[in-house]
């Protein structure tokens, strides 16, 4: 890997190394496009959080992010090791919190470090957190500049000012996306050591009570975010990941269609007061009001990484180029600031063989490595027959049709159902409840779904045979229901 981090796509297909990767946040397929900003910016996040909690490793440089069969995968087992160096955070809450359910059974063999070695380390990492609000200026500044400069390549119909332009978005987006990430990383890390406090105190249930009720995003600004960018009248296009991907080949994939934009009802959003008479409560309402803070920092670090892929995506209809705006999307940011047009012909023409393969491909979300191979790793999540009590993220009861993101039904009277449900999707369709086989109570999804009081069950497996069938989810205890026919 080069120290330009560019994580743009391989012409031969790469091989995952590691013991253990999950694909979570991004969809089911990214496109080159895309991931050269956000696989970029979020391996950028993860070297710096290695290097900042002081662990390091002989030999080739790790890799935390890999691209897979043109899908994101998170490398667990490089992060595993940063995990292991940090104090009062525990694998499994990484995990559950941020990557939704248990951990695949892995065999793990890290040193561990000393008691003063991990003060260290923690030290590091408040310093890091402390540090957030600094990039945040950073990047933020960052896009402006960039879509200022777009806005004027565009006017001026200049080559020139678009690849200036680019060049920028490039810079703001691998920023905005880094932020995403360590904002994310650091909400994990508070949410884990959260649990630690409130359990000791009040008890386990209780304690992840306490954090689906405190993992709201009351104070979020990234709508002022989105309102105020020079290229965003069409707002709607800023709910996806795929915003970028307008290629004719990867409109199969998309869900933009369907995610028009949702308002997000934050004042029914009630603030949550926790006690503060002991010690550890002072410091668990402590820990709370930073987790806010985070959570609010990361949609809006999610709203600049959005409007940097926006801004390519209107360079590239601009058709400022030399080649075809709809094959931009198998082309990475680098590649087209510096590939000559033969180079980049001869890209697309492979990536599209490529890309027809991939999406035929039924590729798990947790992966391994063994003898030069991927296998998959298992997580336990229960299979819907009848009924199954599963992880509930956020409460409420409904009952409607089991129906999938794809399916013809959704509205009201629909339960949408998936491996990973998108927040957005959940925001345009306004579904009666979500049942999801991953999830996190960190992530986009039940955040969506606390806010807009719609009940959320993951760790089930719905089978496709159950789809259009009456069920019901119980947010308060995780009962999930298939009605027989």
């Amino acid at each position: 890997m080069n120290e330009r981090y560019s994580l743009d796509t391989p012409i031969e297909p790469e091989m995952v190394l590691s013991a253990a990767n999950f694909r979570e946040v991004c969809p089911e397929v990214l496109s080159p496009l895309a991931f050269s900003l956000i696989g970029a910016g979020m391996e950028i996040a993860f070297r710096d959080i290695a290097r900042k909690t002081g662990w390091h490793v002989d030999g080739p440089s790790p890799r935390f992010v890999s691209y897979q069969a043109f899908r994101p995968f998170h490398v667990m087992s490089s992060l595993e090791k940063v995990i292991h160096a940090v104090p009062l955070i525990s694998r499994g809450d990484v995990w559950e919190y941020l990557l939704g359910g248990p951990p695949p059974t892995v065999a793990t063999r890290y040193i561990t470090p000393t008691m003063t070695e991990k003060a260290a380390t923690a030290i590091r990492l408040a310093w890091l957190i402390q540090e957030n609000d600094r990039a945040a200026t950073q990047a933020m500044a960052a896009v402006a500049r960039a879509e200022h400069r777009a806005v004027a390549a565009i006017a001026n119909k200049s080559n020139i000012q678009a690849g200036s332009a680019l060049e920028e978005l490039r810079t703001a987006g691998r920023l905005a996306w880094a932020l995403h990430t360590r904002t994310t990383t650091a909400a994990v890390a508070c949410t884990s050591v959260l649990r630690r406090v409130y359990r000791r105190e009040f008890g386990t249930q209780a304690a992840d009570e306490i954090i689906r009720l405190a993992a709201k995003r009351a104070n979020d600004a990234a709508a002022a975010s989105a309102s105020v960018g020079r290229l965003t009248q069409q707002s709607h296009r800023l709910q996806n990941y795929e915003v970028a991907d307008r290629s004719r080949r990867f409109r199969r994939f998309t869900m933009a269609s369907a995610a028009a934009q949702g308002e997000i009802f934050l004042s029914s959003s009630p603030t949550t007061r926790l006690p503060e008479t002991t010690l550890l409560e002072r410091v668990g309402s402590s820990l709370t009001s930073m987790l806010d803070r985070l959570l609010a920092e990361r949609e809006r670090s999610k709203e600049l990484g959005l409007r940097a892929l926006h801004g390519v995506r209107c360079l590239l209809d601009a058709e400022l180029g030399d080649f075809d705006a709809s094959d931009a999307a198998l082309l990475g940011v680098d590649e087209l600031l510096t590939g000559t047009i033969t180079e980049l012909q001869r890209l697309i023409a492979v990536r599209s063989e490529e890309l027809d393969g991939a999406s035929k491909l039924q590729i798990d979300p947790d992966l391994g490595e063994r003898d030069g191979r991927l296998i998959s790793l298992e997580r336990p999540a229960a299979t819907l027959e009848g009924s199954q009590l599963g992880t509930p993220l956020a409460t409420g009861f409904a009952r409607g049709v089991l129906a999938n993101e794809l399916g013809s039904r959704h509205g009201m009277d629909t339960i949408i159902v998936g491996e990973r449900v998108d927040g957005n999707y959940v925001l345009a369709v306004r579904p009666a409840g979500v049942i999801t086989t991953f999830g996190s109570v960190l992530s986009h999804v039940a955040i969506v779904c606390r806010e807009l009081r719609i009940p959320l069950v993951t760790s089930i497996r719905v089978p496709s045979h159950l789809l259009g069938r009456i069920g019901s989810v119980d947010g308060w205890s995780g009962l999930v229901t298939a009605e027989d026919q």
